[in-house]
C-alpha cells in the first residue's frame, strides 16, 4: 500500500495510538516518515460523536505526500507547515499554514508559496479567509517577481479581496 501512495522512498510509522470507548487518541505525537518527509499527528478522533481534534505538522514534505491531502495535483516541490483540524469530521473547521519551495503546478513554477487559511464550519455554514503570497515564478512564457492573493469564504461564495502579481515595473 505504501508504494502505491508514496513512491518516493522508505516509509516508517512511529508512535502509539490508543482506542477506548470509540475514541482513537495519540499517546504522544505519531510520526509518519516517507523518504526525507515527515508528517507528525497529535490528537483524537471520537467515533461516538463524529468529532476530531487533530494537529498535523509537515516538515520537508515532498509535494507528492501533500497531494494526498490537498485538491489538485502538484508536480514537484517541498512543503513545511501546520494544520489544526477540529469539529465534526464530516465538516471540520481548520487553520492551516503552509510554506512551499520550488513548486511546479501545471504550467506554473513558483520559487516559494506562503499559504494561510482559516475555515470555520458552524451548522454546515462555512466562513473563513485564505491568504497566499508567492515569490518569483513563471507561467508559460510570462514571469513575475511576487504575488499576493486574499479571499474570504462566505458559505458557498469565495470573494476575492486582492489578487496582484508584480512583473517588472508593474
Amino acid at each position: 500500500m505504501e508504494t502505491e501512495y508514496f513512491v518516493i522512498g522508505e516509509t516508517s510509522f512511529h508512535g502509539q495510538l490508543s482506542y477506548k470507548d470509540s475514541v482513537i487518541t495519540t499517546a504522544s505525537p505519531v510520526m509518519l516518515l516517507v523518504g526525507n518527509s515527515q508528517l507528525t499527528l497529535d490528537g483524537s478522533l471520537d467515533f461516538s460523536n463524529y468529532e476530531m481534534d487533530i494537529i498535523a505538522d509537515l516538515e520537508n514534505a515532498d509535494i507528492q505526500l501533500v497531494n494526498q491531502f490537498l485538491p489538485g495535483n502538484f508536480n514537484s516541490g517541498k512543503a513545511t507547515g501546520r494544520m489544526q483540524i477540529s469539529g465534526e469530521y464530516i465538516a471540520p473547521s481548520a487553520n492551516a499554514e503552509l510554506n512551499c519551495n520550488n513548486i511546479v503546478y501545471g504550467k506554473f513554477f513558483l520559487e516559494s508559496i506562503e499559504f494561510n487559511s482559516k475555515l470555520y464550519v458552524n451548522d454546515g455554514i462555512k466562513n473563513g479567509v485564505v491568504g497566499l503570497k508567492v515569490g518569483k515564478g513563471t507561467w508559460e512564457n510570462n514571469s513575475f517577481q511576487s504575488g499576493t492573493f486574499d479571499a474570504t469564504i462566505d458559505n458557498e461564495k469565495v470573494i476575492v479581496e486582492n489578487c496582484h502579481f508584480k512583473s517588472g515595473k508593474d
